[in-house]
């Protein structure tokens, strides 16, 4: 069976620099949207970006137990079905790059290799924790077999 989780999602290019504000915000206005709906999120916040210099092609967003309609600003979407790689990240977003770099070595010595957008799960994150010690982040890599 092919399944993908359906997903109420705010898309835009920002400036790398900007997304630590434009992420909560991003956020907060999909919770708006789908309490105005009647609907909840199925799970924590995600972020897929592809990065391009100083800017960023961003899909923000939450997982939801069926498609919705949008408006527009906040759109349908999904996170792929296949194999994914999954390692847990703890602290601050400043070191992220470390964790990929794990799973992508784990990956490359296993015969996989990535296969389209990574993301991100936010487990715990500065909304809800103020120490990026506490911080617990999903890095999240689909793949295939070479």
């Amino acid at each position: 069976m092919l399944y993908q989780q359906p997903t109420a999602v705010i898309k835009a290019l920002v400036e790398v620099r900007r997304l630590p504000s434009w992420l909560p915000a991003a956020y907060r206005a999909i919770e708006e949207y789908l309490s105005l709906k009647k609907l909840s999120p199925t799970g924590p916040p995600f972020a897929r970006y592809t990065v391009e210099g100083d800017k960023a092609t961003v899909e923000a967003g939450f997982p939801v137990a069926v498609p919705i309609i949008g408006d527009g600003y906040i759109v349908a979407s999904a996170l792929p079905h296949g194999p994914v790689a999954i390692a847990v990240h703890s602290g601050g977003y400043d070191t992220l790059g470390e964790t990929y770099r794990v799973v992508t070595d784990w990956l490359g010595l296993h015969g996989y290799a990535e296969r389209g957008p990574m993301w991100e799960v936010y487990l715990t994150g500065p909304g809800s924790h103020p120490d990026p010690d506490t911080w617990r982040t999903e890095v999240v890599v689909p793949y295939h077999a070479l």
